[in-house]
């Protein structure tokens, strides 16, 4: 799904073209339709909505898309159906907007709320259009709740939730889970799909996939419903443009500190996909499982990784040792970045370390996982430049033999598939 996020289209509000339109009987919300064959297909879509409206607003606590003045025909919330919207699978959100800006519709209250609408493309088939609208539905919500965030995690994981919180019968794609789960040095929460293919030449959904990152948040600071979404919405919106809160603020409010919060979801993050890994993801298999850097490292060992982590990034080793051996590890990085050294074992038993060292063990079956993870550097602020930092790991058994030979794990670390370099209009599935 495309999301057109804080970029006003060039004339006008870019609504698309209408010949008609039908009004739900329950809530304020019209679709409009061009073609007159999509006119019984707008019907369905609002009883979609109605069905978002009641589980997203009434049930979870998201804000209602406030009232646009009249545009579109009424103050409703407005959905188009039109031809012309980039392709089957193509659906975004716009807000509306003024002088190059959302227009807040209270610009005293503390907020950053904005009306908005949505397009979907006629093409997309009726089989998609359940999950595509209350998608786009959630959305429409976000810019009632803080049009200005920039952050894309927070944007998409937020909507495709909403999805399986809307429908529980169904599951959101396993591929972009996948996608998140292959690039584990990138941000946790602070970049996204776009930087991936424009700095590494990498196609990934990142974004929709950080999905897990949500879920987890929710099963551990919320009720498992989805309460903790608003709640996160809440408490990172400002008036208006402006910088603070941010996402990590918002994180820092809900966990009682980003920083504990964020090495927690990091190990559990190495326990997904495997026996060990949270119920809400099994349906994901084995495209749930976090990337290892190097699989089966036998110690001593010194790792270096292929792709240096960024700050809220981390790169995962599973080592083999012997069931008894205690592990010790030393870290060689950056100064500049607050580091943390964590290990995870099959059933549970973990280590976590700020700092350049970490002792663990006795192992219990002689496997683990090591990781490392950039916290940034002290003081970091969500709207810092993000830079990878390189490291060298030293793992070694307990007062064992420090000497190890180097190991670099394949360049091929990314396992990511370029799903297609024509026609680059993202985000369209």
């Amino acid at each position: 799904m495309l999301l057109l996020l804080l970029l006003p289209l060039a004339s006008g509000n870019g609504r698309p073209d209408a010949a008609g339109s039908v009004d739900s009987a329950t809530h304020p919300i019209r679709c409009h339709w061009e073609q007159p064959q999509d006119e019984p297909r707008c019907e369905d879509l609002l009883g979609y909505l109605e069905t978002a409206w009641d589980v997203q607003i009434e049930g979870m606590g998201f804000a209602a898309p406030p009232p646009d003045d009249g545009l579109g025909g009424s103050d409703d919330l407005d959905l188009y159906l039109t031809p012309d919207g980039g392709g089957a699978g193509s659906a975004w959100v716009m807000c509306d907007w003024k002088d190059g800006g959302c227009i807040d519709t209270d610009p005293s209250d503390g907020q950053a709320a904005a009306p908005s609408w949505i397009a979907i493309d006629a093409a997309t088939p009726d089989e998609d259009l359940p999950s595509y609208s209350v998608h786009e539905f959630n959305h429409a919500c976000q810019y009632a709740m803080d049009y200005a965030e920039p952050f894309l995690v927070v944007w998409e994981a937020s909507a495709v939730a909403a999805e399986a919180w809307t429908w529980p019968d169904t599951h959101p794609s396993s591929d972009d889970i996948a996608d998140y789960q292959a690039t584990p040095w990138v941000s946790a929460v602070l970049q996204d799909g776009y930087m991936l293919w424009d700095d590494y030449g990498v196609w990934s959904y990142y974004e929709y996939g950080s999905v897990v990152w949500l879920w987890w948040l929710d099963a551990t600071y919320g009720t498992g419903d989805g309460s903790i979404a608003p709640e996160l919405w809440a408490a990172m919106t400002q008036e208006g443009y402006g910088d603070e809160p941010d996402l990590l603020d918002a994180w820092d409010t809900i966990a009682g500190g980003w920083q504990a919060s964020f090495l927690d979801f990091t190990a559990d993050r190495a326990r997904m996909g495997g026996e060990d890994g949270p119920a809400w993801l099994d349906f994901a298999g084995e495209q749930g499982r976090v990337t290892r850097a190097a699989e089966g490292v036998q110690i001593p060992a010194e790792l270096t990784p292929a792709r240096p982590p960024y700050p809220l990034g981390a790169v995962y080793y599973d080592i083999q040792a012997d069931a008894g051996d205690s592990l010790q590890l030393a870290l060689d990085g950056a100064p500049s970045v607050d580091w943390a050294l964590l290990v995870v074992e099959p059933g549970g038993s973990q280590s976590v370390a700020e700092g350049a060292a970490l002792s663990h063990g006795p192992l219990v079956s002689g496997g683990a996982t090591v990781i490392v993870a950039n916290m940034g550097p002290a003081g970091m602020d969500a709207d810092d430049t993000l830079r990878p930092a390189d490291f060298t790991l030293s793992v070694t058994r307990a007062g064992g033999c420090g000497c190890a030979s180097p190991i670099r794990p394949p360049h091929a670390l990314a396992l990511l598939t370029l799903l297609g370099l024509a026609g680059l209009r993202r985000r369209a599935r």
